[in-house]
């Protein structure tokens, strides 16, 4: 390039990356990459990304897309014609690292794929975020989060239902925020190995190895110590199924394996006369603290070797709630803090916008949108010895006009492709 489009400052502020991203994953890890100072340009249809559509408040705009794509520069050019291709051919010239989530097909067609980049620059480090993997039958299948948490046990295995109707998953999506982390992890890794060898590399992640990997301490299998749940599905989930009973009472009977009973008890949200509280007593110390101070014996803290009926589980479960409806939130945050017992008050999520801890730390900031808007929004999630100021997420195509002129192209040349809707 004739110029360095990189005006950045910050840890990775010498590094310029390309972001084929939609949807999450990999627009979050284009957000992440330039949060660190990195000059992120992301490549989008003249379209746009499909996420700018999602309850659009202005032409373009939508909260969705605002919401990840803070920091990166947008060049919406139309890769499917020939001069599309030759602009990005001189682009990627000029870079050191590529983040894709798109479909292995839509890579191949649009020439984007680690194969197709790498004879213009193999230094590159390329990292592909795919929804199954690079490699299997579903190799080519596309990767939606709710679709992955049905697939990956995440629906069942955390009870996901509301007044007996698991239709609506309404979680964050955190299989798709997870594998952007690791898309990072992986492109930086592959800098710092191509600081020792000169060599790029192409680095692969998918929904569905995040979706597992959050999942370790549930998806392992011990030879001759199986599990409650192991053990349910192994000798009651096909007997259920033959019965043809009802899948909601069958994800019931599995639910009641899945959480060891001391967790039932002491990790989990009671209501309290005017809300809920979410209690944290994972060490035993704090058990024993909440018990003495609701004057509740429970022997299971005394003897975890011994067996206690469901019914001595449940009767220590109804003492506890019994006792959080007797007071208001707020009492009760007191006095279990006060005894050193964790706990905090079930929330809703737009309270966190105005929450004095999450602001003091800058995880809630407010940044100028093009459009004039002030946006409150997350702030960075790692915490550096520098300041930076932060810029929300682009206009379709802003960068367009900066990034050829960096590149090279004349105005004249530059208002052809605009003409013949090479870009816009």
């Amino acid at each position: 390039m004739e110029q360095n489009l990189n005006i950045s400052n910050g840890p990775l502020s010498s590094l310029t990356i390309i972001e084929f991203g939609n949807y999450v994953a990999g627009p979050w890890a284009g957000q992440l990459l330039a949060d660190m100072g990195a000059t992120v340009i992301k490549i989008e249809p003249i379209s746009g990304d499909p996420w700018r559509k999602s309850n659009e408040f202005k032409p373009n705009e939508s909260k969705s897309f605002i919401s990840i794509n803070r920091g990166v520069k947008s060049f919406a050019i139309n890769l499917k014609s020939i001069e599309g291709q030759k602009i990005l051919s001189n682009l990627i010239k000029n870079i050191d690292g590529v983040i894709s989530n798109n479909r292995i097909d839509t890579s191949k067609k649009l020439k984007i794929d680690y194969n197709s980049l790498k004879k213009i620059n193999d230094k590159i480090i390329y990292v592909e975020i795919t929804g199954y993997g690079a490699k299997g039958k579903k190799a080519k299948d596309p990767g939606f989060d709710t679709i992955m948490q049905g697939y990956t046990g995440t629906i069942t295995g955390e009870g996901k239902i509301a007044g007996g109707d698991i239709g609506i998953v309404q979680s964050t999506s955190f299989i798709d925020f997870s594998t952007g982390y690791a898309a990072v992890n992986a492109l930086l890794a592959g800098v710092i190995d191509r600081s020792i060898t000169g060599k790029g590399q192409k680095i692969s992640t998918s929904l569905l190895a995040n979706a597992l990997g959050m999942q370790s301490m549930r998806l392992i299998d011990v030879e001759n110590y199986p599990s409650p749940a192991k053990n349910w599905f192994d000798n009651e989930y096909n007997k259920l199924k033959k019965s043809k009973t009802n899948f909601i009472n069958i994800l019931d009977s599995y639910n009641e394996q899945v959480r060891a009973n001391l967790l039932k008890t002491y990790y989990r949200v009671y209501t309290t006369k005017d809300g809920a509280i979410t209690l944290g007593a994972l060490a035993n110390h704090a058990r024993i603290s909440i018990t003495k101070l609701f004057k509740i014996k429970d022997e299971r803290l005394l003897d975890n070797s011994k067996k206690f009926s469901e019914k001595y589980h449940k009767n220590i479960e109804r003492k506890f709630q019994e006792k959080f409806d007797k007071h208001t939130t707020s009492f009760w945050l007191k006095k279990l803090n006060d005894n050193n017992i964790p706990c905090e008050p079930v929330r809703f999520i737009e309270e966190l916008l105005s929450d004095e801890q999450a602001l003091i730390n800058n995880n809630i900031i407010k940044v100028k949108h093009h459009t004039g808007d002030n946006i409150i929004t997350t702030g960075p999630v790692l915490d550096f010895n520098y300041k930076t100021k932060k810029k929300s997420a682009p206009k379709l195509g802003q960068h367009n006009i900066e990034i050829l002129t960096a590149l090279g192209y004349k105005k004249d040349t530059i208002k052809d492709y605009i003409k013949n809707q090479i870009i816009i």
